[in-house]
This record gives C-alpha cells, sequence and structure tokens, in this order.
C-alpha cells in the first residue's frame, strides 16, 4: 500500500483508510485500535479522506461511523483531477489565442532582427539577381564595373539579370560605378528610362558591389569565389540609401564622360 503516498496520503492517513475498509462502519475508537493512530491525529486523517470521497461520514446507534466508498474513487479523483488540468489548458489557450493579436502588433512596432541570407558561387549570385527582380523595386548600385566585367561568370550573370529587367520592366537602376568600357558606352546611349549612371574617381576601385532595393541590401564580392549576402531590415536598407545618396549627389556633374569623347575611344 505504499503506493497510497504517490496519490498524495500521508502514512497516516493510509493506516486509518486501510481500517475503514477492513469494516462494515468504523468508530474513532475501532479505528484507533487498528489503524495504530493517536485519536488526536485520526480527525485530520479522516477529513482528508473524506475530502477525497475515499470515506462516507454517517451515524449508526447514535454513534458517529465511517464507511468506506468504492475503491473505484480513487479513480474517479485522478479523472476529476485530469478533468480540471485539462480545463485550465484550454483556458490558458484560449487567453493566449486572444492576446496573438495584441502581442504581434506590439512585436511589429519594435525595431525587428535583420534577416541574413548566404549565398555561394555564381549561382548564389543569380540567386541574388533574381530575388532584387522578384521584389519589382529600383535598384541603388555601388560598386566596380571593371572588377564585375573582369569576372567571365560574373559577366554573363550581369547580362541575364539585365535582359531579365528588362522583360519585366517598370524598375530603374541608378549605378554609381567606373568608367568601364561597356559601361560608359551604355551612358553615351542615354538609356535614362531604364538606368542612369554617376562615375566614381579612377583612384577608387571596389572589391565588392552593394545594391540597395526596398528593404533589402545585397552585397556581393565581385572576386572568386563568389559569394554573396541579402540583409533585410528597413532600418539597414534605409541607412545605407542615405549613404548612397550622399555619393550619388557629390558626383552629379562630376566624373562624368566628357561630351567631347565618343564611346570607341573607351573601347
Amino acid at each position: 500500500m505504499k503506493e497510497l503516498k504517490s496519490l498524495g496520503l500521508t502514512e497516516n492517513e493510509i493506516k486509518v483508510y486501510i481500517a475503514v475498509l477492513k469494516q462494515e462502519a468504523s468508530t474513532i475508537k475501532s479505528l484507533t485500535s487498528i489503524s495504530g493512530v493517536k485519536r488526536t491525529t485520526i480527525y485530520s486523517c479522516l477529513n482528508k479522506l473524506k475530502k477525497l470521497g475515499l470515506i462516507i461520514e454517517g451515524r449508526k446507534n447514535k454513534k458517529r461511523v465511517f464507511i468506506a466508498d468504492e475503491p473505484e474513487k480513487l479513480l474517479e479523483g485522478i479523472n476529476q483531477e485530469e478533468k480540471n488540468l485539462q480545463d485550465k489548458i484550454k483556458q490558458r489557450k484560449k487567453i493566449i489565442n486572444s492576446l496573438l493579436p495584441q502581442l504581434k502588433a506590439i512585436a511589429k512596432k519594435t525595431t525587428e532582427a535583420p534577416k541574413v541570407r548566404f549565398y555561394e558561387g555564381l549561382a548564389g549570385c543569380w540567386s541574388i539577381g533574381e530575388d532584387f527582380l522578384k521584389e519589382k523595386k529600383d535598384l541603388f548600385e555601388l560598386g566596380s564595373s571593371i572588377k564585375a566585367f573582369e569576372n567571365v561568370d560574373v559577366q554573363e550573370s550581369i547580362r541575364r539579370i539585365t535582359n531579365r529587367r528588362r522583360q519585366i520592366g517598370k524598375t530603374k537602376s541608378y549605378m554609381i560605378t567606373d568608367k568601364y568600357p561597356e559601361i560608359v558606352k551604355r551612358y553615351f546611349l542615354k538609356e535614362l528610362d531604364f538606368r542612369e549612371y554617376r562615375f566614381l574617381p579612377k583612384e577608387i576601385k571596389l572589391d565588392s558591389y552593394v545594391i540597395i532595393y526596398g528593404d533589402k541590401v545585397a552585397l556581393l564580392s565581385t572576386k572568386k569565389p563568389l559569394w554573396g549576402m541579402i540583409i533585410e531590415s528597413k532600418e539597414i536598407a534605409k541607412t545605407m540609401k542615405f549613404l548612397w545618396d550622399i555619393a550619388w549627389k557629390s558626383l552629379e556633374g562630376k566624373n562624368l564622360p566628357e561630351k567631347r569623347l565618343k564611346p570607341p575611344e573607351f573601347v
């Protein structure tokens, strides 16, 4: 009967309960004799057993007697506890579900951690291109065209992405780059509906490329092994665009190919 302890009964309560089970109708006197528990302690034990529904108090020959209920009552108690627990869990779920919209609304008002994705190789760089094509946002670019076009793989990716951008339409590219021959030729074509250029001073050579679009910033290395990353953060994109704007305005009307020079002279 030691197992009854796991149900929350003390040793004295177990002794009293067993004593009640052994008799048809137990009195305080008989319980004291059979259980060996002191009379003063028996009362508290009986109260606990009554609360658990294990015994019933009655009267016989004007005497106070205690009768054991069916032992199955133990299961009923557990079943009731289980039901109460399930009810509590349901209630907690209901409260949580009612709070979720409010908590999500609060979370949106706070600064979210940036989402960062890394890419490797030519396929990874193409994935970055696919991302800004999908976003259909204007592109604000900063990087070395010389470094990019020296890399045959990167050059092919640029052509593929450019062709796709033309097909999709509705977006424009603003490029801060160097005076690479192919880029200069595009400048003279005056494709202002598709892209615009500002040119870096000759002494500046960059080994990576930055593209800002919407709430995202893409960083690409133009050296091998190729790699890139996309940072999705409204705050970071806003800061990078601010810095890009400063560069763009500082180069406006400066460092552009001179009108007297024609494209063939750059090729």
